[in-house]
């Protein structure tokens, strides 16, 4: 998953910031959608490794729902789903008793 976020043309109002339209971000827009792509693929690589139930996977799942809450606070909302859909899901499947 290769998001550059950085990349983007930014056209600056005159207060310096600007809302989400398009594909162009501010700086806070930026950061936050970063830091949810990078908490994803973190939790991504660590669902393989830890159980569910795991205190450092809860502590992860935390931190991608408050950047996901800070994400859609600054109008990313579409953007942060979009992160959270292209990762790669491998939950541990659930054993059926014969």
């Amino acid at each position: 998953m290769a998001l550059d976020f950085r990349e983007t043309r930014r056209n600056q109002s005159a207060d310096g910031q600007r809302t989400a339209t398009g594909d162009q971000y501010n700086a806070l827009q930026v950061y936050f959608l970063e830091r949810m792509a990078r908490l994803v693929r973190k939790a991504t690589l660590l669902r393989r490794y830890l159980v569910p139930g795991d205190r450092r996977m809860r502590l992860l799942n935390h931190a991608i729902l408050a950047t996901y809450d800070d994400c859609r606070s600054l109008g990313l909302a579409a953007e942060a789903r979009a992160i959270l859909v292209a990762a790669p899901h491998s939950f541990p499947a659930h054993e059926t008793p014969h």
